[in-house]
């Protein structure tokens, strides 16, 4: 019930903008990124997939084949559809450096990486190739 009158007060377009923002703080930016997984990604319709532990012999693999991950059940909007690309443009813009005195950004960048997970885990990516990207 909470969530629906916090939904009600931030909007997706608004938290968003605030969190692709590169004017705004880096903390600032990483409260918004929480913020979208609490009010958006982990919450009703969306459910964290039950992955199958699937065990194969490494000789029995006659040829690379493509990687289907498990999907949402749930509809997945076009709103949604952009964390994917504010996730990979942020990891892109960090070019895999992290300096250990930017603690802020640093808090950015593992909000985008909590992100990320959700994103896997409630199926958000359709195959390997789209995390890859």
């Amino acid at each position: 019930q909470c969530i629906n009158v916090l939904e009600g007060l931030y909007k997706f377009d608004f938290i968003y903008a605030c969190a692709n923002d590169q004017r705004l703080p880096f903390d600032l930016r990483a409260r918004f990124t929480k913020l979208i997984i609490h009010l958006f990604v982990d919450r009703e319709p969306f459910e964290p997939l039950t992955l199958p532990s699937l065990t194969t012999v490494w000789d029995d693999i006659r040829k690379p084949e493509y990687v289907k991950l498990m999907s949402s059940h749930a509809k997945i909007t076009q709103q949604l559809q952009v964390l994917k690309k504010f996730v990979r443009s942020y990891l892109v813009e960090c070019k895999g450096v992290q300096k250990s005195y930017e603690r802020s950004k640093n808090l950015l960048t593992l909000e985008v990486l909590n992100l990320c997970k959700f994103l896997c885990r409630f199926g958000f990516y359709l195959d390997e190739s789209e995390l890859e990207e």
